[in-house]
């Protein structure tokens, strides 16, 4: 019997723990009849009067919301029920690792090598996003994600990988630098000198990959049989050598495997990219790659028919990473501000203030005394003049923080090969000369890259609107946030529907979020309209490079070559054929 939870539906429970209940629930005018599944997490009725349980459970929306990538699980709302907290997220239709490892250990199997590199990739890339993060002030936030475990890694499917539960993550500017060395998240999947002792950093993270990478190809824990409680004394035994449990790994593998759980840090990698950079280096190397599709006939292997588990369709595109349904829609808006970014724009807004401020009633203090120097008056009027230097004109704005956010954020971009040429869709002319001339709002000395989306349909010429919404797009993609940029596209589509910019943006903002069959419809509406269209081509060997089909990959890039030879596209499209290549 289904349970009504404000306007969602609660149907069985799918997990829980010691702060909340995890649900699959719809939305819908009834249990039967619902537009979509997706998951639900409701804290504990007996916790709900405890501040700081509450502070820790809206902490994890208050980041998950903030960040957007691929590789992690979607955070889409959240908020306050009969005073219960509760996240609604993306349902994800398929496995946990922690799942199929004890699946396949009970058959005397191991995860393959190929398929254990492809998942510890995607988990990097997650992983890398997430340590690079900034606030919207620009500050780097540290995060640790804290809880990187086979529990919290998720596979759908369709073969696509992702990161899950900020339970307990950290951010530097949130969390006191003493608390950092508090244990939280799972013991057994921290390093060595976190558990003797040593502060929390972002090593934590990348040692739970490398853990979860050894499990995979040993069906082993790095730590053995050795319990918590041993652990949290600092009782470590030393690891097993891969080589020494799996005795026809390749050496090389084996090599990056021990080196990334070596007792001593400085061995280890520097950090995500450089993990992931060795990783792809050697899949390169050996021509081993098998992208998503390898991962989801595997699924099928082992856990069963995919139809006996995918209900329809709809749904299988749902929890691979649609969420654009008609009806009974989670609103799309301004995002819900969050507490940490509340703090860094109050500090932003008060910074200038405060400066601004020493600086006038010094400048009102030397005026004064030489007005009393050269012009004796009496006290009262020489007050009134001193008040009247130092009072802020009303009329005057905090400067807008929009240029720096854009830059800062701009500066999560990784540089992994999956990320280059990300929102590349042809050039959309001078914005800020078409905008300008159509604004019914003030845009002197603003950075037309900083307007929102709500600003922009605000512009009165459609020409003008149109241009602002494709550049939003661009900057959305540039900045890693591919729901926000599709939501552009998708409105200049709406002013211009055979425009091959929109169409092509919204093909990539679809890629960008594993929405494949989405985006090829896209494309193929370019192909359509443009037959020899280059940039239409590339994106087609993209979808069909991330969907494992190199061969279709191959000649569309070879098309788009073909088509405009001399085009930015074109210099795309050999890079990727010289990368097919050499796998």
């Amino acid at each position: 019997m289904a349970e009504r939870f404000g306007r969602y539906w609660l149907h069985e429970k799918i997990g829980h723990g010691g702060m909340a209940e995890i649900y699959r629930a719809t939305m819908g005018p009834d249990p039967a009849t619902y537009a979509f599944e997706l998951a639900l997490k409701r804290m504990h009725a007996h916790l709900e009067k405890d501040p700081t349980q509450v502070d820790m459970f809206l902490t994890e929306a208050d980041i998950a919301k903030f960040l957007q990538h691929p590789n992690l699980v979607r955070v889409f709302e959240t908020g306050l029920v009969d005073n219960r907290a509760y996240i609604s997220m993306e349902y994800v239709w398929g496995h946990d690792m922690s799942r199929l490892i004890t699946l396949l250990a009970g058959r005397g199997q191991r995860f393959p090598a190929d398929l254990a590199i492809h998942v510890a990739l995607r988990l990097l890339r997650a992983v890398d996003y997430i340590h690079r993060a900034r606030s919207p002030g620009g500050a780097s936030m540290e995060l640790v994600h804290r809880d990187v475990t086979p529990s919290n890694l998720y596979m759908t499917l369709g073969g696509e990988v992702k990161l899950g539960d900020f339970g307990v993550a950290r951010i530097s500017f949130l969390e006191p630098s003493e608390e950092a060395r508090f244990l939280k998240g799972k013991v057994a999947y921290m390093p060595p000198e976190v558990l003797a002792g040593e502060p929390v950093s972002q090593k934590v993270d990348l040692w739970g990959v490398a853990s979860i990478l050894y499990e995979m190809l040993t069906a082993q824990h790095v730590y053995g049989e050795v319990g918590d409680d041993a652990l949290r004394e600092g009782n470590t035994p030393p690891l097993v050598p891969v080589q020494k449990v799996v005795l026809d790994i390749d050496p090389r593998l084996a090599r990056i495997v021990n080196n990334s759980l070596s007792p001593k840090p400085k061995k280890r990698p520097r950090d995500a990219l450089a993990f992931y950079q060795e990783l792809k280096v050697y899949l390169q190397d050996t021509g081993i790659d098998v992208g998503p599709q390898g991962l989801a006939r595997f699924l099928t292997e082992v856990t069963g028919s995919r139809a006996q588990a995918a209900r329809t369709e709809g749904q299988q595109r749902l929890h691979e990473g649609s969420f654009h349904l008609p009806d009974y829609q989670v609103p799309v808006g301004p995002s819900p501000t969050t507490r940490f970014q509340q703090r860094e724009r109050k500090k932003a807004r008060l910074r200038p203030v405060i400066v601004g401020a020493s600086v006038l009633m010094v400048a009102a203090i030397v005026f004064a005394v030489y007005r009393v120097s050269c012009n004796p008056t009496p006290a009262r009027t020489r007050s009134n003049e001193a008040v009247g230097v130092i009072a802020p004109n009303p009329t005057e704005r905090p400067a807008d923080e929009g240029s720096k956010r854009v830059e800062a954020k701009a500066k999560t971009d990784s540089g992994m090969d999956f990320e280059e040429g990300e929102g590349d869709v042809g050039d959309v002319g001078d914005v800020r000369t078409g905008a300008d001339a159509g604004l019914d709002i003030d845009l002197e000395g603003v950075d037309t890259e900083t307007i929102q989306i709500g600003e922009v349909f605000r512009i009165k010429d459609p020409a003008a609107r149109f241009n602002a919404l494709v550049h939003r797009g661009q900057v959305e993609a540039k900045l890693s946030r591919p729901q926000t940029s599709l939501e552009a596209y998708q409105a200049a589509s709406e002013l211009k529907p055979n425009d091959p910019r929109a169409r092509l943006g919204q093909a990539r903002a679809l890629l960008n979020l594993t929405r494949f069959a989405d985006a090829e419809v896209q494309v193929d509406l370019v192909l359509k309209m443009r037959p020899r269209h280059g940039s239409a081509y590339l994106l087609l060997g993209d979808l069909a490079s991330a969907e494992g089909e190199l061969e279709k990959a191959r000649q569309a890039y070879e098309r788009c070559i073909e088509a405009e030879p001399k085009s930015a596209a074109a210099r795309s499209a050999r890079k990727a054929l010289t990368e097919l290549q050499e796998e």
